[in-house]
């Protein structure tokens, strides 16, 4: 099917398409590879037409592997080129990627692939592995696919390649480019619950790609650095250009800080994406004082950071470095609906910050354009219609309601999980909201909020988290905000036990305090807010148990069961 056939945007592929079409020779997306004993980097990349080209092979070879479009595709590819060709050729092809987080819970993981009801499997030798060992998609597979050395599978990537080597770049399935049709399933990542597959329509990658161009100014040509895998796929519909370092992408909380100025010193990066663990790790190897004209993160003028809410000294460390225009941004979203709002690093040192230290919560700011974001009384109980829903319309700290979103990236449910779909969906757009023409649900973010006097979204907590006790509740962002402003705490969490709420406290290994000093701090810091009088229990932790996708989300449940054994 020719580009002049199909319709703009109907698949994000069309993007990679227009994009080869206009620079064809410039790199679209390029990956470091092991250094040398001597310390030498090396790259390996592909141009934009050659990526166009690879991916309409890969299309055309799925086809003529006899993989329809609409059947699914668990891939286990690690991020680079060879990841990138693959996933445009499965848009292509119509062949619907299911993409799940390679670090998730091994049980997880294998129910995740069952569910996903997959016909092919695409991975390097490891995953196909794991695979036979493991027993995932047993019985389900038809199509195995190897991607490298040492991959036990029917057909290689290069007899792939071959297969569709006749194929034209502008090649897409018809059965790709209708709108509602299904192009992904993505997991999140289950740092609050079992992991759910949401079901992500070609409406709502096109979506995603508009809200990214209105929230920021990206520029065409410019590279970025994503050390999130799934965040580079929007790279090429941008117009920019990907560059990973070499890193363990499953645990960005371990990356060699070196590897990633390497590459940004290396390319002039002007972007980069990364968790608020990597963000962390980065910000600790920097020198306390900018070095200006010579600072290797110079060339930075945007830096992404999702996942978890980012310290503000750790902002405000990694922008003294970067470009003298440079900006900081954290995006609030998930992987259900993203993006939907977004606060800068600059917000937060004018009232953010200090908002949060006084137990106010997290602020997020102000929604993207063309999402509605509302809130209602915080309930447990599936809500299926808006008429069943009691709203909160006032404002300020004291009208905390759940968050609930509407907008055109939303997506409509999960895989195979009715039980997530009737607890997580109301059905139509927010009262008052002209519907959009294919979106049918609104989303309940599961958290907790409240909007102040600027229209600005504060977060106070997941709503599984809060701790109820003697008939109220506690809000856990408001009380670590506080907790954490004493000396020689590194985070605090807030959880239940059956003797009431207790806080778990990490200390700060930069810090001299010991425990005892700092559990006094904590104690006089509690007696000076009334409100935090029910925490009677502060707990040493060695480490918080932290989320498998970015390290960064507190795994308060099994704090919470720690806590009680104590």
């Amino acid at each position: 099917m020719s580009i002049s056939e199909v319709a703009p945007h109907a698949n994000i592929a069309w993007h990679l398409i227009t994009q080869a079409e206009r620079t064809p020779h410039e790199p679209a997306v390029t990956c470091a590879l092991k250094p040398s004993r001597s310390g030498q980097r090396h790259y390996t990349h592909l141009t934009f037409r050659q990526l166009n080209q690879k991916s309409a092979q890969v299309a055309l070879g799925l086809k003529r592997l006899g993989v329809k479009a609409g059947e699914r595709a668990i891939v286990m590819v690690r991020p680079g080129p060879e990841l990138f060709a693959l996933t445009f050729g499965l848009f292509k092809a119509g062949v619907v990627p299911v993409l799940i987080d390679p670090g998730m819970d091994k049980r997880d993981l294998k129910a995740c692939i069952r569910d996903a009801s997959p016909t092919a499997f695409i991975g390097i030798g490891l995953a196909h592995a794991a695979r036979l060992i493991l027993g995932w998609a047993r019985g389900q597979l038809k199509f195995t696919i190897g991607v490298g050395p040492l991959a036990w599978a029917q057909t290689s990537l290069e007899e792939l390649f071959a297969l569709g080597a006749d194929a034209q770049g502008d090649y897409i399935a018809p059965e790709a480019c209708e709108p509602d049709a299904l192009a992904a399933v993505l997991f999140t990542s289950g740092s609050t619950g079992s992991p759910k597959g949401a079901l992500y329509r070609q409406r709502h990658f096109a979506a995603q790609v508009e809200l990214l161009k209105a929230t920021y100014a990206f520029r065409e040509g410019a590279v970025d650095v994503p050390t999130f895998p799934l965040f580079a796929l929007f790279d090429p519909a941008l117009g920019m250009r990907a560059v990973f370092p070499y890193m363990d992408f499953s645990a960005p909380g371990k990356a060699d800080p070196e590897q990633i100025f390497a590459v940004i010193e290396d390319f002039g990066a002007e972007h980069m994406f990364c968790s608020p663990a990597l963000l962390r790790r980065l910000a600790q190897a920097l020198p306390s004082e900018p070095i200006g004209a010579t600072s290797r993160l110079k060339t930075l003028r945007r830096v992404i950071s999702a996942g978890a809410p980012v310290p503000p000294p750790e902002m405000r460390t990694l922008r003294a470095h970067m470009h003298e225009d440079g900006e900081l941004f954290t995006p609030y979203g998930a992987t259900e609906s993203l993006p939907v709002s977004s606060i800068s690093s600059r917000e937060v040192d004018d009232f953010g910050e200090a908002g949060h230290q006084a137990g106010l919560g997290v602020c997020v700011g102000r929604p993207c354009p063309g999402v509605e974001v509302r809130l209602i009384e915080v309930d447990d109980e599936p809500i299926e219609r808006w008429e069943d829903a009691r709203h909160v319309d006032e404002r300020g700290p004291h009208a905390v309601g759940e968050v609930v979103v509407y907008g055109p990236s939303t997506t409509q449910g999960y895989l195979a999980r009715p039980d997530g779909d009737r607890s997580s969906k109301i059905q139509g757009p927010p009262p008052g909201v002209e519907p959009l023409s294919t979106q049918t649900v609104s989303h309940r973010m599961g958290d907790m909020g409240y909007f102040d006097q600027e229209g600005r979204l504060w977060l106070c907590g997941r709503k599984s988290h809060r701790v109820t006790w003697e008939g109220a509740w506690l809000s856990p962002l408001c009380v670590e905000g506080v907790m954490n402003t004493v000396e020689g705490v590194k985070r605090s969490a807030l959880v239940s036990t059956p003797t009431g709420p207790a806080l778990c406290v990490e200390l700060d290994e930069r810090s001299q305090r010991g425990w005892t000093e700092v559990e006094q701090a904590l104690r006089a810091k509690r007696d000076a807010h009334p409100e935090l009088n029910p925490i009677q229990r502060l707990l040493l932790h060695p480490g918080f148990p932290v989320d498998t996708r970015h390290n960064a989300k507190i795994k308060r449940e099994l704090l919470s069961i720690w806590a009680s054994a104590r």
